[in-house]
């Protein structure tokens, strides 16, 4: 009977080893195929507070909300949205002790940044386009062209600027 338990327990502790090792494995696969915007999915799906580095020297704190095929919409914790080119982020930092998924192999077809804006644009709302981390023009969208937006600028007389849409686009949402 002593031989029995003690091959029983043998078994056992093999079989948690075992399994122990599959989901390392398994863990480091999924580490290795994980993509870029894949990540951006897994992150809104979490709703993960995060804080996101620019390539144009800008920061943005708060909740990826939406993932686009080229983008990101961020809920910042100021209260706005900001819609940021996936190209246009050079780090994501999460708060100490948060465990931050993988990133999935691949992520679904979605929306284009330039289809967005050409939804928006049909409203004309008025938003913040930000050229660095000093820069930005805020306007009525007016228009969405193949690369670039038409942007009406208040003043006396009011203006047109054209701004490119591309890896470098940050956009605040609420003017």
């Amino acid at each position: 009977m002593a031989a029995l338990v003690r091959f029983v327990g043998e078994g056992a502790v093999e079989h948690a080893a075992r399994s122990r090792s599959r989901t390392r494995w398994q863990h480091q696969i999924a580490t290795e195929e994980g993509t870029w915007p894949g990540l951006m999915c897994d992150l809104a799906e979490t709703t993960a507070m995060t804080v996101i580095d620019t390539h144009i020297g800008r920061r943005l704190q708060g909740t990826i909300v939406a993932v686009g095929s080229d983008f990101v919409t961020v809920a910042t914790t100021a209260g706005g949205h900001v819609v940021l080119a996936i190209a246009a982020i050079s780090a994501i930092h999460l708060g100490p002790g948060a465990r931050g998924p993988v990133g999935r192999a691949s992520t679904e077809n979605h929306t284009t940044l330039r289809e967005l804006l050409a939804e928006l644009a049909v409203e004309k709302p008025t938003l913040t386009w930000h050229l660095t981390d000093r820069t930005s023009i805020t306007g009525q969208l007016v228009g969405v062209s193949r690369g670039f937006v038409h942007l009406r600028v208040d003043g006396t007389p009011s203006s047109t600027s054209y701004l490119p849409v591309g890896d470098h686009t940050m956009v605040a949402l609420d003017g």
